[in-house]
């Protein structure tokens, strides 16, 4: 990882211990395989999938929703359309930043020949 930060690489660890490191409780992880964990788990697909589908299509149809409200604008941040409040100095940011940026815009006449 040449390209990652030296402190960012010192946290990356690949296939760690979870249960010895303390990274998460036996009592979150599937007892199935090496993982070592307390819950005893089988995957349905039948069962899970529609259930996932579902809720897929109902949190893009609230943020799409939310979104629009709040001016259907490329570059709104994420923690507003996932339901986040804005702050009354970020809207005020990006009222200013909006309003910097139709002050730069210059209409220049084209000449065609």
């Amino acid at each position: 990882m040449p390209l990652v930060d030296p402190v960012t690489r010192e946290k990356v660890k690949f296939n760690p211990n979870v249960l010895g490191d303390g990274l998460v409780d036996a009592d979150m992880l599937m007892n199935a395989g090496s993982w070592g964990g307390n819950v005893d788990f089988e995957y349905e697909h039948e069962k899970y999938w529609p259930a996932l589908m579902e809720l897929c299509k109902s949190r893009h149809e609230e943020q799409m929703a939310r979104w629009k409200t709040l001016g259907a604008k490329v570059g709104i941040e994420e923690w507003y359309i996932k339901g986040g409040t804005p702050t009354p100095v970020a809207v005020s940011e990006a009222e200013k930043a909006e309003a910097t940026i139709e002050q730069a815009v210059v209409e220049v006449p084209i000449e065609v020949a």
